[in-house]
Parts: C-alpha cells; structure tokens; sequence
C-alpha cells in the first residue's frame, strides 16, 4: 500500500460517524467542528484545523464532494479514536461490516397510529419526513437532499435509531421502484410526532 493511500467516500463516511460516536455527539455546525478539533488536539496531542474538519465532514464545498485528507490527518483521526491508522481502521471495519448489533430506541411501523409524522435524520444533512398511512406503509411528505421525494409511498417494517433504515419497497407515481437505504453509514436519528 502507498504511503498516502485513497479512502473511499463509504470508509471516509463510516470514519466520520465513528468520531461522531466517540465523541458523542453530531457534528454539524462551526461550533462543532471547533469543539472536535480541541478534543482531538487534547486527546493525540496533534492538530486538525476546523476548516479540514469541515472539508471532511462536506460542510465547506470548496473541493467538491470527493474531498480526500491526506494520509496525516487520516492518521491522527484514526488515533483519535483508537486505532493504529487509517489502514488499520479500514481492515477492522471491513470485518465489522459483516454484521452488526444496534442498540436503540426501536419503532414497529404496525404499531403507529394512522397519521402518525416520523422524521428521519441523516448525514450529511438529510432530513425525510413520512406520515403513516397504514401498517407498513408511509408518504413522503417532507425530503431534503435524499433520493426519496415528496408524495413517494414507502413500505417500511420498523425504525431503529443510529441504525440505517430499509425500506422494501418505493411506490413512485404508481409505479413499484427499487428499494433504498437511509442512513446506511452513519444510521438516522428519530422523531415522532
């Protein structure tokens, strides 16, 4: 392997939902970023500047979608969270992703009542809010910067929170589509109205 290899956008994203976890918290506003590079620098002894934590987490769009830190960064991120580097962190999580258990509040879509407003969250910002029609059957009734869109029908058998959400079937102006996952790097958070 190369002294500075290539992170995927799907490893890149599973690194930034890692020290999300870490840290306990979300990050998405400036506040946020600056609160990350203070506890990196106090927990490695080494600095990541705020404006490359916000190329990484997509909050500045100066280089585009495909932003890729350098080898160095990568390599004190991973440290931050208890790994050797960014080559270590990638083999362990490619293991890891054979499986995993999420821990969380947990929703039967059957168990809703009719009508029933579930907004789901996901990086980077994605919101989708569906309302309940019946069983496991919602509308789209609200989608930023997903692929779900306004007035789709989805069938969806539960909602795990931090966990991707699957849903089986996308009924799009008559029309039985494809299946989707949200969330499926970083999970969704959950609310119900």
């Amino acid at each position: 392997m190369s002294d500075n290899p290539k992170i995927s956008q799907a490893d890149l994203a599973r690194l930034r939902s890692e020290i999300e976890n870490h840290i306990g918290r979300r990050i998405s506003t400036p506040a946020d970023f600056d609160f990350l590079s203070d506890r990196i620098r106090t927990a490695t002894n080494e600095y990541v500047s705020t404006s490359t934590l916000m190329r990484i987490w997509g909050y500045m769009h100066d280089t585009g979608r495909s932003y890729s830190p350098s080898f160095f960064t990568l390599r004190i991120l991973s440290n931050f969270i208890g790994y050797r580097d960014i080559r270590d962190f990638v083999k362990k999580k490619e293991i890891e992703a054979q499986s995993k258990i999420y821990s969380g509040k947990f929703i039967e879509s059957s168990r809703l009542p009719a009508n029933a407003i579930i907004t789901l969250k996901w990086h980077p910002n994605r919101v989708c809010t569906l309302r309940h029609i019946a069983d496991t059957l919602f509308e789209v009734t609200y989608s930023l910067n997903g692929r779900l869109q306004i007035g789709d029908h989805v069938e969806c058998g539960g909602f795990t929170e931090n966990a991707p959400v699957y849903f089986s079937r996308i009924y799009r102006n008559g029309v039985q589509d494809l299946t989707y996952v949200a969330g499926m790097a970083t999970g969704v958070t959950i609310d119900i109205d």
